[in-house]
């Protein structure tokens, strides 16, 4: 007996702190005039009309619950007054989703933070549950419950708090472990947070040393169509005076006629017909016309160049949209192409692909891991690459990237997505292309294999999904 009125005494002061605390920060969030009524009343049941309730369990030498009922009406205007209705509603006048109802544990996280610091004065060994937002009705029968109302000026809550005392070592074993496995999952996080930074750090630096490979190839690439260019335009300048020249004759030819200066017109005439002899004038408007063409060729040459050295730089803006296949295929070989002309020929085999959703940036990095590691293993001369793309029998985009080259053996098969593993010369290679390869496809919920035989080349195979969501490619 002695017990249960022990029991109904906490139960009833607690009840009435959780219920004050509840208020005040309500109160203080909403700048609502919430406060609670000065009656605890104890049930043998807990039951609510409520059609929504939130529920935070606590264990330990003690457990039990503690829940806040209240309707939807109130729930609504209570998120709306937290200042959280602009990122929840689209609509002035919408209701709460169910999906919704989560925002006003910010509020639940505060209230049990401070109701924790009440109890812990009571029992020890004390562990709360973060809380769970329900739809439905409570019933709870045959059960000693304190139950008091909230006032928030625009609706009510009703708090009810229940426990069981529990005298068992077994409690205090659970909060041990439980404590044990906080602090070693802290110190994994840190670890996990410390290779995620170094990944990111190696990934930069493999894109640096990419960009660095490519800068001389690039630079040259640029610097052909630039040459005749600029020679076109040093033509154009020669024309252009010639051109001048003419104009100024006729000019004066034109003026002669105005007065009728015959000495002036016939000087003129003979100017004019000089010029066409000496400058073989039909030839020059022949020539610019070719000069014009080739100059907007080399023009679309260089802007073809950046292009593709631009989408290849901005790997860290990870923009998730859909794109060609085929086409990004084309950038990255006009990026590649001074390190693939000069000793093998590119035969392309595409096949149709619909648009790819996928992280471009990343996905070109790969695309030139391929093509520059197929290129290093080619001979000086005689060398054959062969791109192949279609759609396989699943759905998926299949890439293939075909060499003639060296080949890679088996035992150095089992290795070639290993950090930092390489079969290039020292100062050739980072070797974290094809690991960083893996780890882009593996994000693309994709594969990349390998087949090899040494002395005849090597396949390598890309297929990643053509229809995904960004929320599907997480790490």
């Amino acid at each position: 007996m002695e017990n249960n009125e022990a029991q109904k005494k906490i139960t009833s002061d607690v009840t009435e702190r959780f219920a004050q605390e509840t208020a005040a920060i309500f109160n203080g969030l909403l700048q609502s005039p919430g406060k609670a009524s000065s009656i605890t009343a104890l049930s043998d049941s807990l039951q609510s009309q409520r059609s929504i309730f939130v529920s935070v369990y606590f264990t330990g030498l003690v457990y039990g619950e503690f829940i806040l009922a209240l309707d939807e009406d109130t729930a609504t205007e209570a998120i709306r007054r937290s200042g959280l209705s602009d990122e929840l509603f689209s609509n002035p006048n919408e209701k709460l989703r169910i999906d919704q109802f989560g925002a006003i544990t910010e509020a639940l996280n505060i209230i049990v933070g401070t109701t924790l610091q009440i109890l812990t004065l009571t029992f020890d060994k004390l562990t709360i549950t973060a809380p769970r937002v329900y739809f439905g009705k409570i019933q709870y029968p045959k059960l000693l419950t304190g139950m008091q109302s909230v006032d928030l000026g625009f609706g009510s809550i009703d708090c009810h708090f229940y426990y069981d005392q529990m005298q068992l070592d077994l409690a205090v074993s659970y909060q041990d472990t439980l404590q044990s496995l906080i602090t070693t999952n802290r110190a994994l996080n840190q670890v996990n947070e410390k290779l995620k930074e170094q990944q990111a750090q190696l990934v930069h630096s493999e894109k640096m040393a990419s960009l660095g490979m490519m800068a001389a190839g690039v630079a040259h690439e640029i610097n052909n169509p630039l040459a005749y260019v600029d020679s076109n335009i040093s033509t154009l300048e020669d024309y252009s005076n010639i051109a001048q020249t003419l104009l100024t004759t006729h000019e004066r030819l034109l003026h002669s006629f105005v007065r009728k200066d015959q000495r002036i017109l016939e000087k003129s005439i003979g100017e004019i017909d000089e010029i066409r002899k000496k400058d073989d004038f039909s030839r020059i408007l022949k020539d610019t016309k070719d000069i014009f063409e080739e100059t907007r060729f080399g023009i679309k040459r260089i802007k073809e160049i950046v292009l593709g050295l631009k989408s290849f730089s901005h790997l860290d803006q990870e923009v998730f949209k859909a794109i060609d296949i085929n086409e990004q295929l084309e950038n990255m070989l006009r990026l590649v192409a001074n390190q693939l002309k000069y000793k093998c020929d590119v035969q392309r085999e595409y096949g149709e692909l619909p648009p790819v959703h996928c992280f471009p940036g990343p996905l070109n990095q790969v695309f030139v891991n391929l093509l520059v590691n197929a290129a290093q293993a080619m001979p000086e001369a005689g060398g054959k690459i062969t791109i192949s793309t279609h759609v396989t029998e699943d759905g998926r985009a299949s890439i293939s990237v075909q060499d003639n080259g060296c080949g890679i053996s088996p035992e150095n098969m089992k290795k070639i997505f290993d950090p930092f593993f390489s079969t290039k010369p020292v100062g050739e290679g980072t070797g974290l292309g094809l690991s960083i390869s893996y780890g882009i496809i593996r994000k693309h919920n994709g594969t990349i294999h390998a087949e090899s035989t040494v002395g005849v080349g090597t396949t390598f195979t890309v297929t990643i999904p053509i229809q995904q969501t960004q929320e599907d490619c997480k790490d």
